[in-house]
C-alpha cells in the first residue's frame, strides 16, 4: 500500500475516532442534561409536596384551633350552666327543707301525743262504761214497763 492509501486509511481512522468522541461527548451531555432535569424535576416536586403538606398542616392546625375554641367556649358554657343547675338545686332543696320543717312542726302542734292518745282511750273506756250501765237502765225499764 502506498503512503497515499495510508494516510486515508489513518484520516478515516483519525475521523472515525473523532466520530466516536464526538458521539460519546454528545451522549455524555445529553445523559448529563437528562439527569439534571431529571434532579431538577425531582427536587421541584419535593419542594411542592413540601409546601402543600406544610400549608395542609398550617390549615389542620388553624381548624384544630377553631375546632379547640369553639369547645372551650362550649365547656365554658356548659360549666356556668351546671353551676346554675347546681345553684336551682340546692335553692330547691332548702325550700323543700324549710317546708319539711314547717310540716313537722304542724304536725307537733296539732297531732296528738302518746299521753293523749292514752288519756282519750281512757276516756272512751269510761265512757263506754258508762254507756253500758245507761243501755241496762234502759233496758231494765223498758222491761219493767212490758211486764
Amino acid at each position: 500500500m502506498s503512503s497515499y492509501q495510508w494516510a486515508m486509511i489513518i484520516l478515516t481512522g483519525l475521523g472515525f475516532a473523532v466520530t466516536i468522541g464526538v458521539i460519546l461527548v454528545g451522549v455524555t451531555r445529553a445523559v448529563e442534561a437528562i439527569k439534571l432535569d431529571t434532579s431538577k424535576k425531582i427536587a421541584d416536586e419535593v419542594l411542592a409536596r413540601t409546601t402543600a403538606l406544610a400549608n395542609e398542616a398550617r390549615a389542620r392546625d388553624e381548624a384544630i384551633d377553631v375546632i379547640r375554641r369553639e369547645f372551650e367556649q362550649s365547656q365554658r358554657s356548659h360549666d356556668h350552666s351546671f353551676g346554675e343547675v347546681n345553684a336551682a338545686m340546692r335553692e330547691k332543696i332548702a325550700t323543700v327543707e324549710k317546708k319539711v320543717y314547717e310540716v313537722e312542726l304542724w304536725g307537733r302542734d296539732n297531732f296528738a301525743g302518746k299521753e293523749d292518745v292514752r288519756d282519750i282511750l281512757k276516756d272512751l273506756k269510761e265512757m263506754r262504761t258508762e254507756i253500758k250501765a245507761d243501755f241496762r237502765d234502759l233496758n231494765a225499764k223498758i222491761d219493767s214497763k212490758t211486764t
